[in-house]
């Protein structure tokens, strides 16, 4: 399996104990960076975010820029919100859109992402957001599925996963390869004064039963912070995809892996 893409984050936290939230004295800026393998298509993206605070505990996430990347075998696509062309992909162009409008999410003390607050006028700001890409009409059949607050809340949830209470278990809900999965991590920490880095590993657990299963899923999460807030994360998981074909019978195993981490420039 190649080597999978490295995500960079730029902003600073609040003084005092550790916390994986920024400061909420002003707008932080980072860069998020995925890839995920499922088999031999290969899947990468750099996103830069723009983060405000609105009160202590609610903040505005919203995409300023976005460029990807897809393999599968000899074919390629690569797409960039800096230079688009009119042979972009509509449900990309459409997908940017609303990424830009901002999106107020609750945020613990520990820096989890909670809930979407104000849906319904992220919603109508989302479809205003759209009908601005000057597209066809015809690329607007579909787009309500773009309008998806669940979807945007899990997004902010990959990138921001708050941090465990302690040495022990830490476990969190993750969409992998598609599929709703768990990661099951045992973590040991150090502290230093003000900062504390977790080593955490363990498994990944998905459906087992239905048409997709994982199987002899494994995780692992390395997390840093300090009293300015998250200083890096690194987190993979890797695991076999079993696919049941439409008989019941036929078996298709497929490896999936994927890796985000996250760096802070000071």
């Amino acid at each position: 399996m190649r080597s999978l893409l490295i995500l960079v984050a730029v902003g600073c936290g609040p003084r005092g104990a550790p916390t994986a939230l920024p400061d909420a004295g002003g707008p932080r800026q980072y860069k998020v960076g995925v890839a995920a393998a499922n088999g031999d298509a290969v899947v990468t993206s750099i996103t830069t975010l723009r983060v405000v605070p609105r009160t202590d505990a609610v903040w505005a996430f919203m995409t300023e820029q976005a460029e990807g990347t897809w393999e599968e075998g000899t074919a390629a696509m690569t797409w960039s919100s800096a230079t688009p062309t009119p042979a972009d992909p509509w449900p990309i162009t459409l997908q940017h859109a609303v990424a830009t409008v901002p999106a107020s999410i609750r945020m613990s003390p520990q820096g989890e992402a909670i809930e979407m607050v104000d849906v319904e006028a992220w919603k109508s700001a989302a479809r205003d957001a759209m009908r601005a890409t000057d597209l066809p009409p015809q690329a607007a059949i579909g787009a309500a599925s773009l309008l998806d607050p669940e979807g945007v809340l899990r997004d902010v949830q990959r990138n921001f996963p708050g941090q465990p209470t302690g040495a022990g278990a830490w476990v969190r809900e993750e969409v992998i390869a598609g599929i709703p999965a768990t990661r099951l991590e045992s973590c040991t920490v150090e502290r230093d004064g003000g900062t504390a880095a977790w080593t955490c590993s363990g498994r990944l657990e998905g459906p087992t039963d239905g048409q997709a299963r994982l199987v002899e899923g494994q995780s692992r999460t390395e997390l840093k912070v300090d009293r300015f807030g998250l200083v890096r994360m690194d987190t993979t998981y890797a695991a076999t995809l079993v696919l049941l074909g439409p008989t019941g019978t036929e078996v298709i195993d497929r490896p999936v892996a994927g890796r985000r981490q996250v760096l802070r420039r000071d």
